[in-house]
């Protein structure tokens, strides 16, 4: 049976890890980054509704330790970069969450509700760091941009061993977070092992960081 290291943090780690399982492949638990709530105390101040909420992952949904719907109108609209996000959602009883075509960054500009967002009030609900992709086009449309970082990702120092990499067939990769922090945690004398296994990335903006890191081309495989 093929064995497939899941570097994703939790909980979605061991709901990877199920999945796998069910299909019929062996997953080593592996997670290489951790999730950690802000403080409140850390977010900008909010003082009026909101017209439009983006949720980037469902850790921002999980990490949002606050009744954020408070903010919202009868009008405001609910947007979900793909649909873990919706699901996650849909855990907090919050229904009529739209979710893209394609589930990135772009997929969420090209919506309706953000083309045409001069006047109105945005809300991103989102991790520390990213790409500020949506910050920056949303501002330059002219919406009244707030960003709450409800989240920070937190690398996990535990250095992969010889017996893990050499059992893994393949390698899940489903952020450039998750790959820089595996690179982080392979010690040298290792990496040239790590360089021959196949990646299961996610999309492909991973596809081309793992070009950048030395990865080869013909050991990458997009798995969406």
């Amino acid at each position: 049976m093929k064995m497939i290291l899941v570097t994703r943090p939790e909980p979605q780690n061991s709901e990877t890890c199920k999945r796998l399982s069910d299909k019929g492949f062996v997953p080593i638990a592996w997670p290489v980054i951790a999730i950690c709530a802000v403080s409140t105390q850390d977010l900008p101040a909010l003082d009026q509704p909101v017209d439009v909420i983006i949720f980037t992952s469902a850790h921002a949904v999980f990490q949002a330790y606050f009744n954020w719907q408070r903010f919202c109108h009868d009008k405001t609209s609910v947007l979900a970069v793909g649909p873990q996000t919706a699901k996650a959602l849909a855990q907090k009883d919050v229904d009529n969450v739209l979710v893209p075509k394609v589930y990135h960054s772009e997929g969420l500009l090209a919506m309706p509700e953000l083309e045409a967002v001069a006047g109105k009030t945005v809300l991103l609900m989102t991790g520390v760091g990213g790409r500020g992709l949506l910050d920056e086009v949303l501002v330059s449309r002219g919406a009244h941009f707030i960003r709450f970082n409800v989240y920070r990702r937190i690398q996990i120092n535990e250095p992969i061993g010889a017996d893990v990499l050499s059992r893994a067939d393949a390698i899940q990769i489903t952020s450039c977070d998750c790959l820089d922090a595996l690179l982080a945690n392979t010690s040298e004398d290792l990496k040239p092992a790590l360089y021959q296994k196949t990646l299961l990335v996610k999309s492909e903006r991973i596809y081309q960081y793992c070009l950048t890191k030395s990865f080869k081309d013909d050991l990458i495989q997009l798995d969406v």
